[in-house]
């Protein structure tokens, strides 16, 4: 058994005697990042290292989920026949965590895509910004913890007492994981605040296009309701068969990004992948044509 908690500014540990000045207790978890089945930190350092989770955004191998609330602990315990003097386990103990998040259609949307999905491990963020993870098998680098399942339910309308939520309900794999292995850990930024998921660019064309000149607006957001400032470097227009047309974007107001170039055909305008941009990450394409 090895763990790592920076609550009590310990180093990582083997198996210690039970006497205890103080009991370091993480706080509630708020917030639920999930990560690929073969994802980890290569260490306790670079789990908490901001530079290092926004890679791993960019990368998708995590991906950040929204404010969790109402959690609750849905265990079960462990079953097992008797008779006299024989005992034996029927049935595991489970454990299972359940809550809620508030949320639009499109983010309840976005949520539920992730079920059956290779995301199939949690780190988990708490109330006063740690994050907690488990030591992979190297016993160096982090992970998340294994989930048997990860379920959304069904989107509850709002009602006169309660605004409209979605429940939340992560099966893991191993109940024991975290109590073998747990890194709980103090990282060098606010994970509730700063841990954002990748924004979806939606891109409109303004105009007919030309040979020469394509104008379109980008905006992101739930409803793409927010212009998308600061893109020009990163935004490209592909032909029909995905080839670069080596066309300058220059921003105007409100997202909008006038394209020029030479020969220019109808195609895609494109992030060309995830990127960061100011306090956002970035990712989306979108159809442009060429009368």
């Amino acid at each position: 058994m090895k763990m790592y908690s920076d609550i009590c500014g310990s180093a990582n540990s083997k198996p210690l005697p039970t006497g205890a000045m103080s009991q370091c207790l993480e706080a509630v978890t708020v917030m639920l990042v999930l990560a690929k089945w073969d994802f980890k930190f290569a260490s306790v350092e670079d789990f908490k290292s901001k530079e290092k989770w926004d890679e791993a955004i960019i990368a998708k191998e995590i991906v950040p989920l929204y404010e969790l609330y109402e959690l609750t602990s849905a265990n079960t315990d462990a079953v097992f026949y008797e008779s006299r003097n024989f005992k034996k386990e029927t049935s595991k103990a489970v454990k299972i965590t359940t809550g809620e998040s508030y949320l639009s259609f499109c983010s309840h949307a976005a949520l539920k895509s992730y079920e059956g999905t290779d995301y199939t491990k949690v780190f988990e963020v708490t109330e006063d910004g740690n994050i907690i993870g488990v030591y992979a098998a190297d016993g160096i680098g982090v992970q998340g913890q294994s989930m048997k399942s990860f379920d959304i339910g069904i989107r509850m309308a709002a009602t006169t007492a309660k605004p409209a939520y979605t429940p939340i309900s992560i099966t893991y794999a191993d109940y024991e994981e975290l109590e073998k292995g747990a890194v709980l850990a103090r990282p060098d930024f606010n994970p509730v605040l700063d841990l954002t998921g990748i924004f979806a660019v939606e891109f409109t064309q303004v105009g007919p296009g030309s040979a020469t000149t394509v104008v379109v607006k980008a905006a992101v957001g739930c409803g793409a309701t927010e212009p998308l400032v600061g893109a020009d470097s990163i935004l490209k227009l592909l032909d029909a068969s995905g080839v670069d047309q080596s066309a300058t974007a220059v921003e105007g107001p409100d997202g909008t990004y006038t394209f020029t170039g030479t020969d220019l055909e109808s195609g895609t305008v494109t992030t060309d992948g995830a990127h960061a941009i100011d306090d956002y990450i970035v990712e989306g394409e979108g159809t442009f044509t060429v009368a």
